[in-house]
């Protein structure tokens, strides 16, 4: 398994991710590139049982190939998860990435070496467009 974290935010998130790249100590960066960036949430059933799950903290941002960029002041606590939080992660991220086919993240464009901002967001509405219903 890659560079796993458990991450508490200034949101009050909790949020399970790989890490891509983590600013050097004497830098000046700002950001953490995560990537599959799965959120803790607590259950309470109806008898009162506490359970935890993870679902995505971003949509459709569980990908292998979508890095998200992580201000790292809104991060009030790190550490390494609890194996059995590890296990949970592997297999939820595993169900997510079946799930959502990579071919649902791709918009093909022409050969065009620019993309407008424009372009890319007509393209996402399209998306969207033929999913809702």
């Amino acid at each position: 398994m890659l560079n796993v974290r458990h991450f508490k935010l200034a949101t009050d998130e909790e949020i399970i991710c790989q890490i891509v790249t983590y600013p050097e100590p004497e830098s000046e960066d700002t950001e953490v590139v995560i990537r599959n960036a799965l959120k803790l949430m607590s259950v309470v059933s109806p008898d009162g049982n506490v359970f935890h799950t993870l679902r995505p903290w971003m949509i459709y941002q569980v990908s292998e190939n979508n890095m998200v960029s992580l201000n790292i002041n809104l991060i009030v606590g790190e550490a390494l998860p609890h194996q059995d939080i590890i296990n949970n992660y592997e297999g939820m991220l595993k169900k997510f990435l079946e799930d959502i086919p990579e071919s649902e993240h791709e918009i093909n464009f022409d050969d065009s070496d620019e993309i407008s901002i424009e372009d890319l967001l007509d393209a996402q509405c399209a998306k969207l467009n033929n999913k809702i219903h």
